[in-house]
């Protein structure tokens, strides 16, 4: 998958849209003034945009390699600009809580029951209906959730 951001984004998404591709093994490029049909060009395959509100990131958009939008996830992002020692696949869960399994398959979250340790804690809270959390090489919050208040995923 390709990470990038809207045009012309504010340092805090650029930074966390760095992050995110990072943490899941995403190629992230620079958008600068490339056009979105110069960026599927570029991908040859399913692209994430991250778009902001008022400066902060606040909505991925799941692209198929023709455009086609697959789905969408809308949150807030809580990160600290610690880097944490990451368990060796960040994108393993050992199961998707019933409901989650769309932000599962947006997301490219590999589902591995026999996992001895999953990378993502996801539940939900009273204020998010769900909370994706990572979780670092000790089994530890490692500082980087995604606060999700609602998500839609494509067939």
């Amino acid at each position: 998958m390709l990470l990038t951001t809207s045009r012309k984004p504010s340092q805090r998404t650029r930074s966390f849209s760095q992050r995110l591709s990072r943490i899941m093994g995403w190629r992230y490029i620079n958008r600068g003034k490339m056009s979105l049909r110069d960026v599927l060009i570029e991908a040859r395959g399913p692209v994430a945009v991250v778009s902001e509100r008022h400066g902060n990131p606040a909505r991925i958009t799941f692209l198929d390699e023709r455009g086609g939008e697959r789905g969408y996830i809308l949150f807030n992002p809580a990160f600290e600009m610690k880097k944490p020692e990451l368990a060796d696949k960040a994108v393993r869960v050992s199961s998707c809580p019933p409901g989650s399994e769309g932000i599962c398959n947006l997301m490219g979250l590999e589902v591995d029951e026999s996992a001895s340790r999953d990378a993502w804690s996801i539940g939900s809270d009273e204020e998010y209906a769900w909370v994706m959390e990572l979780i670092d090489a000790r089994g530890m919050p490692a500082g980087f959730k995604l606060l999700i208040r609602d998500f839609r995923a494509g067939e």
